[in-house]
C-alpha cells in the first residue's frame, strides 16, 4: 500500500511535468515553422475571453454530461475514444473495468494515465495488476513513439523508465540498456509492448546478430526475461560471441532460465579467459547440481590477474555456505595484497557466515499474539528471530544484535515506530538497515511521513504470514 500510494503520486508529478515540458518544446517547434507572430495569434484565439470561475465550472459540468452521453461505438478517433474510456473507469463496476483496461494498454495516452493510476493501488489484486500493466504499456509506447520525435529529454526518459521499474521490477534492465540506435530501441520496446513469444524470438534473433557489441549484450538479458524457460537455443547460439560481456550475460541468463539441459554446454566455460564469464559459469554449474568445479576455482584464485582472483572469491561467497571444502579455498587469498581481492574476501566471508547462521529478523509489535505467531513461522522457515514490544526496546535489540531486517509496527507505546525509524536512519551503523513498517491505519499523510523517514516498504494490517515473508524476502 505504501509503495503503491507513493507511485501514484510520483507518477502524476512526472506525467504533469513532462506534459508541460513537451508542450513548451512543441511551441518552440511551431515558432520555427509558423513564426512568432502567427503562434501568438493562434494562442490568443485559443485563449479567447477568460471566463469566471463559476462560468468555468458550469462549462466543465456541461462538458462532462455531454461526454457521458456519447456512444463510444460511434467514436472513430482513437485518442478521443481512449480519453472518454479512461474518464468512465471510475464509475464502472469492477468486472466492467477489465475490457477497457485491456484496450487502454494499447491506445491510452499521457492524458489517460491520471485516470488509470488510481487503480494501481486498487484492493483487487487482479484489477490492480491490470491497471499497472496498462500504465506500463502506455509509457513504453510513449517512449517508442518518442524515438522518432525526440520531444523527451534524457532526464524525462529516465524518469519514465524509473517509474516503470517502480511499478514492475522485472523491467530493471531497461535502466542498463546500452542502446544508442533508435531503430534497435524501437524493436526492444515493441517486444515489451506486444509480449508475443514468436514476435520476440524473431526480433531478438535479428538484434543478437547486430554489429554493435553493446546491443548484443543487452539482447541477451532481454532473451532471458522474455522467452519461455525451454527456449534456450538463442542464448546458446550467443555463447560463441567474441565479446566476453555477451558470454557472461548469456551464462547468467541460462542459469536464470533454469533449463538444466545446458549443463553440458556450460562445462566448456569452466576455464573461460574472461573472469566474469568464468565465474558465472562455475556458479551456474554448481547450482545445476554438478560439484566438480574445485579445480577451476583453485586456478582462478592462483591467477596473476587480480580480477580473476576477485571473481573466484565472489563464486565462493555465492556457493560456500555449508560447503567446508569450498570455504577452505578462501585461505588461498588470505595474504593477497590486492585491495579488490581483499574486499571480495571480506564480502565472501560475511555472506557465508550470514547464510550459515541464518538471517536475523527483528519483529517489533505490541500486538503480542501477532508478534508471537509471525516469529514462530519465521523460525520454522530457518530465520533467527528477535522480538520487541515497542520502539525503544527495538533500538536496544538492534544495538545488542544487529538484524538483517526489521519488521516494525508504527503504533506502539513508549516509542512509536516512526520515532524508532528516525533513530535507525540517524545512526551511522544502521542507516542502511532495511525496515518494513506495518500499520492498521492507512492515510496519505502517514505514508508521506513514513517515506520521508526512510521506510523500505509498508504493510497494511491485518496481513498474512505469506505477505510478511514475501515482503521481507524482496528486501533480503
Amino acid at each position: 500500500a505504501f509503495k503503491k500510494a507513493l507511485l501514484e503520486n510520483w507518477g502524476k508529478e512526472i506525467f504533469e511535468e513532462i506534459r508541460k515540458e513537451t508542450g513548451e518544446i512543441e511551441k518552440e517547434i511551431n515558432k520555427e515553422i509558423y513564426g512568432d507572430e502567427q503562434v501568438e495569434e493562434l494562442r490568443e484565439a485559443e485563449k479567447g475571453e477568460e471566463p469566471g470561475k463559476e462560468v468555468e465550472e458550469e462549462a466543465e459540468e456541461k462538458e462532462k454530461e455531454k461526454e457521458e452521453k456519447i456512444d463510444l461505438k460511434l467514436v472513430k478517433d482513437p485518442e478521443k475514444r481512449a480519453e472518454l474510456l479512461a474518464k468512465r473507469l471510475k464509475n464502472m463496476s469492477d468486472p466492467a473495468k477489465i475490457k477497457p483496461l485491456k484496450e487502454l494498454a494499447y491506445t491510452g495516452s499521457m492524458e489517460t494515465l491520471k485516470y488509470i493510476l488510481p487503480l494501481s493501488q486498487y484492493t483487487s489484486d487482479f484489477l490492480r495488476d491490470m491497471a499497472r500493466n496498462a500504465v506500463i504499456k502506455i509509457i513504453l509506447r510513449l517512449l517508442r513513439e518518442d524515438e522518432g520525435k525526440a520531444l523527451l529529454g534524457l532526464q524525462q526518459r529516465k524518469k519514465l523508465i524509473d517509474f516503470v521499474i517502480g511499478l514492475e521490477s522485472k523491467y530493471a534492465y531497461l535502466k542498463e540498456m546500452e542502446l544508442t540506435d533508435p531503430k534497435t530501441t524501437k524493436k526492444v520496446l515493441d517486444i515489451l509492448i506486444r509480449e508475443d513469444k514468436d514476435f520476440t524470438a524473431k526480433v531478438l534473433s535479428e538484434i543478437i546478430m547486430d554489429e554493435d557489441e553493446k546491443v548484443r549484450a543487452t539482447a541477451v538479458k532481454l532473451i532471458a526475461e522474455m522467452l519461455d524457460q525451454k527456449e534456450t537455443s538463442l542464448l546458446v547460439k550467443m555463447l560463441s560471441d567474441h565479446d566476453p560481456r555477451v558470454r557472461a550475460n548469456v551464462i547468467e541468463s541460462l542459469e536464470a532460465v533454469g533449463n538444466r539441459n545446458v549443463l553440458g554446454i556450460l562445462m566448456k566455460y569452466k576455464f573461460d579467459r574472461d573472469n566474469r564469464a568464468r565465474a558465472n559459469a562455475l556458479k551456474a554449474i554448481w547450482n545445476f547440481g554438478n560439484k566438480e568445479i574445485t579445480d577451476s576455482l583453485e586456478d582462478m584464485l592462483l591467477s596473476p590477474d587480480p580480477k580473476m582472483r576477485a571473481s573466484g572469491l565472489w563464486v565462493i561467497g555465492e556457493i560456500g555456505h555449508g560447503q567446508p571444502n569450498i570455504k577452505n579455498l578462501l585461505k588461498v587469498a588470505k595474504n593477497d595484497k590486492n585491495e579488490m581481492v581483499q574486499d571480495n574476501l571480506r564480502k565472501a566471508l560475511t555472506k557465508i557466515t550470514k547464510r550459515e547462521q541464518g538471517l536475523v529478523v527483528l519483529v517489533a509489535d505490541d500486538d503480542t499474539e501477532f508478534c508471537k505467531n509471525i516469529c514462530l513461522q519465521l523460525k520454522r522457515d530457518g530465520f533467527r528471530v528477535n522480538a520487541a514490544v515497542n520502539g525503544k526496546a527495538a533500538l536496544a535489540k538492534i544495538e545488542e544484535q544487529p538484524p538483517d531486517i526489521v519488521l516494525m509496527n508504527l503504533r506502539m507505546p513508549v516509542m512509536n515506530g516512526l520515532e524508532a525509524l528516525k533513530a535507525i536512519r540517524a545512526n551511522e551503523d544502521t542507516k542502511d538497515l532495511p525496515v518494513i513498517v506495518m500499520s492498521d491505519f492507512s492515510s496519505s499523510v502517514l505514508l508521506k511521513q513514513v517515506s520521508k523517514f526512510g521506510a523500505n516498504d509498508y504493510l497494511l494490517k491485518p496481513c498474512s504470514y505469506e505477505q510478511v515473508k514475501s515482503t521481507l524476502m524482496s528486501h533480503l
